[in-house]
């Protein structure tokens, strides 16, 4: 059986207006630029995962105009929240749909995607209804001998750096979080976006991935926030049977083509 192939795309932040800017980029035509490479370039797609931060402005227009941009790619879509974001409009935009759909399943493998925005807050929280569907979800998928791995999705860096501007703009609540995580054997990774960069390395033997965004990126490493020159960007992932994740961040140079791009995969 062929792995499954997901994309990520993250932190699109488009307008109502289709000329909306962020940092003077114009974030619905990067967004196409993105799109339309994919169509050019990706074979195989199962399912596209947008992980939040839909919008700048928190408009149910923004989220037409994603819903509009991403039809070209003729594949289901999944999308969450993000701390720009209004779960109530994207609700709206999208009735009639599987886009707010909260877990999936393709061949062995369990999705699960989940809301980590507050109102009006940069930083993510997981409510008491989240971690009780993470954890029922996450106890079913354990008992299912159909089901032998589980990427979970989430808006917010679900880890605290430290001597960074990013140090309080995570997941507030990562503690509780990896506390369920380790109950089950079969979570393989935890994957995200918000700090506009990309990023892979375990904690507690879950492996993290971050992913740039398709618009601006920001610098990592760094004590003040700052704009970094890099493209943006988009991430592959193939689901390999034996839970391995292979998984590839591709970004954009000026010429819409291809840049160096990074592939790892880890097998455990």
């Amino acid at each position: 059986m062929t792995p499954p192939v997901l994309l990520q795309v993250t932190d699109t932040h488009l307008f109502a207006d289709p000329n909306g800017e962020l940092h003077k980029m114009n974030t619905l035509n990067s967004l196409n630029r993105v799109l339309d490479f994919i169509c050019r370039n990706e074979g195989q797609i199962d399912c596209l995962i947008a992980t939040g931060d839909i919008a700048q402005d928190s408009s149910l227009n923004a989220y037409k105009n994603f819903m509009l941009a991403i039809r070209k790619l003729k594949v289901s879509c999944f999308w969450i929240p993000g701390n720009h974001d209004s779960g109530r409009l994207m609700r709206r935009a999208s009735t009639g749909t599987n886009y707010c759909q909260k877990q999936y399943t393709v061949a062995n493998w369990q999705i699960v995607l989940l809301d980590t925005s507050v109102k009006h807050e940069v930083y993510g929280f997981l409510k008491e209804e989240e971690l009780k569907f993470l954890e029922e979800t996450l106890y079913l998928s354990n008992n299912n001998v159909t089901i032998q791995h589980v990427i979970i999705f989430l808006h917010h860096n679900p880890t605290k750096t430290y001597d960074t501007w990013s140090r309080d703009i995570g997941l507030r609540d990562h503690s509780r979080f990896f506390k369920i995580l380790k109950k089950y054997p079969k979570v393989r990774s935890v994957t995200f976006g918000h700090l506009h960069q990309e990023l892979d390395f375990l904690q507690d033997g879950i492996r993290l991935l971050c992913t740039p965004s398709t618009c601006v990126q920001f610098a990592s490493n760094t004590v003040e926030f700052a704009i970094d020159s890099m493209s943006p960007g988009y991430r592959r992932l193939k689901l390999c049977e034996d839970g391995c994740i292979e998984t590839k961040v591709i970004r954009l140079n000026s010429d819409h083509e291809l840049e160096q791009d990074y592939e790892q995969s880890m097998r455990s």
